[in-house]
């Protein structure tokens, strides 16, 4: 979901606010819809679930490596 943001709007206040125009202006910008640094919920969540199961694959696979050496080592 996008949040629309009236970027001059926002620019007055942060000025009135005590930031410099050109603070203000970057501010407003990064934080502006246009950003390509803006994540959806649905697919941070999809990219964590992910995350998750590929940890979950490497700690069972760490855990059988370390279980067979134990028992190669005492055999």
């Amino acid at each position: 979901m996008a949040i629309l943001i009236d970027t001059l709007e926002a620019t007055e206040t942060l000025k009135k606010a005590g930031f410099k125009k050109a603070q203000a202006v970057a501010l407003v910008e990064a934080l502006s819809p246009e950003s390509t640094n803006v994540v959806s919920k649905d697919l941070l969540e999809s990219a964590i679930n992910k995350l998750k199961s590929e940890l979950i694959v490497w700690m069972v696979g760490l855990h059988l490596a370390s279980i067979t050496l134990i028992f190669t080592l005492l055999s």
